[in-house]
């Protein structure tokens, strides 16, 4: 198991969850974003098509960083270049906690 924490660039402020969700949603050819129930908050999943194995899926929340939670190493493998695709159109950087 692992997480890793995408947070914007030092000095740069955290992007709206409407923008996140936009930007996603232009780079991936599958985005779902679902409201949350929090207000202002999203829940997304994201891959490369509707029907790829491999997917991201987190919650997205005013002022917070991306958390991505991992089960195994084998899925931190496998969807490795979509959370590193997902923190360049943000401008994030992706850190292990």
């Amino acid at each position: 198991m692992g997480s890793y924490h995408l947070l914007p660039v030092a000095g740069q402020p955290y992007l709206d969850p409407k923008e996140v969700v936009r930007r996603l949603s232009a780079e991936f050819d599958h985005c779902n974003a679902v409201p949350s129930p929090r207000e202002g908050s999203y829940d997304v999943s994201i891959a490369d098509a509707e029907a790829a194995p491999n997917r991201l899926t987190f919650r997205v929340r005013a002022n917070e960083g991306l958390l991505i939670n991992y089960d195994s190493s084998a899925q931190d493998l496998e969807t490795c270049l979509l959370r590193k695709r997902c923190a360049t159109v943000l401008g994030y950087e992706s850190i292990r906690l």
